[in-house]
């Protein structure tokens, strides 16, 4: 594992060169329940044949038109030892109307196992798809169309122009997750790398004449599932992402106490250094999982948020195959 890490490291400085490029790419505060957009490795990585999960955040709406994200994910799994998965995730911001659309297919290899009953599992995921960024200039104030003491005037001209006002370009990442699935085990630890726009797509946001890359984002996760009774198990969990000179370190922990057969409270906290607190609540009834988080601004950008952050909205549905004397492969429930 710190092999891969280092190797994702090197990638990742590799393509950053000597440019000051920040984040460009959404996130979201329930990774967890959203996982293979994190990490392509972890298509198909559940207790079960499929799993469909959705996720909508709505992002400091006291700013005028806020930052809405939703997404989609399915991933299945096959008796190769390969899963697929399909993610589209639409982000719209800001009175331009910029919008941020990605869709992807991912593949992972799970036959790489090991132990007394080949409870430890690593996967090696790809992932390839589109990226499509377009926003209409038409709708933003320049500074030249406001006149000193009377204020903005629509119909004065721009000398402000866009030669490029949307894009579609191909991306790549690759992703290695692992995880215990021993059901016996008194921790069941898991974590992975992956790294983002191996290809280096290009950004002609940036400059219309060079084109410049989007620059890479590594992303690092992990975390242990704790089994402390028979009706409650807990997970502390990180997440860190790089985008250029961007960085976000999210640190958490959540428990599901048992309620009955078919019932489970989610309860747990993320930190996200320097940035937020986001308490989360959720249930779990049958196979069905709902997540609400609110992220509670901690940073100066709190004043201008006035107290209204970002509320984010999860579902996730597991399908299960009949089968006989066969159990699904165990692992951590996201």
């Amino acid at each position: 594992m710190r092999s891969i890490l280092i190797a994702a490291a090197g990638f990742l400085l590799a393509g950053t060169g000597n440019l000051v490029r920040a984040q460009v790419d959404p996130h979201v505060s329930q990774y967890y329940l959203y996982p293979h957009f994190m990490n392509p490795g972890m298509t198909g990585v559940m207790n079960g044949d499929l799993r469909v999960s959705g996720i909508h955040r709505n992002q400091w709406s006291a700013l005028g038109t806020p930052y809405v994200t939703t997404g989609f994910t399915a991933d299945g799994t096959t008796s190769r030892n390969l899963n697929i998965g399909v993610s589209i995730l639409n982000q719209t911001a800001g009175d331009a109307g910029f919008r941020y659309t990605t869709g992807y297919l991912s593949v992972a290899y799970t036959g790489v196992r090991w132990g007394t009953n080949n409870e430890h599992q690593l996967s090696f995921g790809l992932q390839g798809g589109l990226i499509s960024r377009r926003f209409d200039p038409s709708k933003l104030r320049m500074d030249d169309q406001w006149i000193p003491g009377i204020g903005y005037n629509p119909g004065l001209p721009t000398g402000d122009i866009f030669p490029v006002t949307n894009s579609a370009v191909l991306d790549m990442g690759a992703g290695v997750f692992y995880h215990n699935g021993s059901e016996d085990a008194a921790v069941q630890p898991y974590g992975g790398v992956s790294v983002f726009h191996l290809n280096r797509p290009a950004d002609p946001f940036v400059s219309a004449t060079d084109l410049p890359y989007i620059p890479l984002r590594l992303s690092a996760l992990g975390g242990v599932r704790l089994p402390l009774s028979e009706s409650i198990t807990f997970i502390p969990h990180f997440l860190y992402l790089q985008q250029g000179t961007a960085r976000e370190l999210l640190l958490g922990a959540y428990g599901s106490v048992y309620v009955s057969e078919n019932t489970d409270f989610l309860v747990g906290a993320n930190y996200r250094i320097n940035d937020a607190v986001t308490p989360f609540a959720g249930i779990r009834f049958g196979e069905l999982t709902v997540g609400l988080s609110y992220d509670v601004t901690q940073s100066q950008l709190s004043r201008l948020t006035r107290g209204v952050n970002s509320l984010e909205l999860s579902l996730s549905w597991l399908v299960k195959k009949p089968r006989r004397n066969v159990p699904y492969f165990n692992c951590p429930r996201f």
